[in-house]
C-alpha cells in the first residue's frame, strides 16, 4: 500500500485478509501482532471497512 498512487482495490479477497489479520492478531508472535494493527489502521484511513472492528476482537 505504502507509496501507492492508484487506490487500492480489496474486492474479492477482502475476507480472506480479514481472516489473515484476525489470525495475527491472535498470535504470540508480537510483530505479527504490530503489523496486523499497523496494515488495519492504514487500510481504515483508506476507508475500507470491515477492518478495524478485528482490532476490538482481538483484544
Amino acid at each position: 500500500m505504502e507509496g501507492s498512487k492508484e487506490g487500492y482495490e480489496i474486492l474479492g479477497w477482502q475476507q480472506r485478509a480479514q481472516e489473515v489479520l484476525a489470525s495475527a492478531l491472535k498470535s504470540s508472535d508480537v510483530a505479527a501482532k504490530a503489523g496486523a494493527t499497523v496494515l488495519i489502521n492504514r487500510l481504515d484511513a483508506h476507508e475500507y471497512h470491515g477492518f478495524k472492528e478485528l482490532l476490538e476482537e482481538g483484544k
